[in-house]
């Protein structure tokens, strides 16, 4: 289902901050996967990080948070398959923090 507009911009500034959500949106940036499809070449990035006026690596960063909201379901499933008390065990508490 499809989010509507003031839903996508809940998600920006939880994801983003709401800064942030506010300049893409300036961008005509929307929702985090048009951001990552922004940023999938090198000079998407540069333009990017040039209109944000913020550092190339500051910009990954943000690339990267939603990139993990594309496999979030992934990791939900897969830890709904597997017992939790034997994720902790053996050390995986790093997939929690992805949901």
């Amino acid at each position: 289902q499809e989010l509507s507009p003031q839903e996508k911009m809940v998600l920006m500034e939880a994801v983003f901050g709401e800064k942030m959500a506010k300049a893409l949106e300036k961008l005509q940036i929307n929702d985090p996967l048009t951001f990552v499809k922004a940023g999938q070449i090198p000079e998407g990035r540069t333009q990017l990080a040039q209109s944000l006026k913020m550092p190339k690596a500051r910009l990954l960063a943000y690339l990267m948070r939603a990139e993990l909201l594309k496999i979030g379901l992934s990791v939900s499933i897969m830890i709904q398959s597997f017992q939790l008390e034997m994720l902790l065990k053996n050390g995986c508490q790093i997939l929690f923090l992805l949901i």
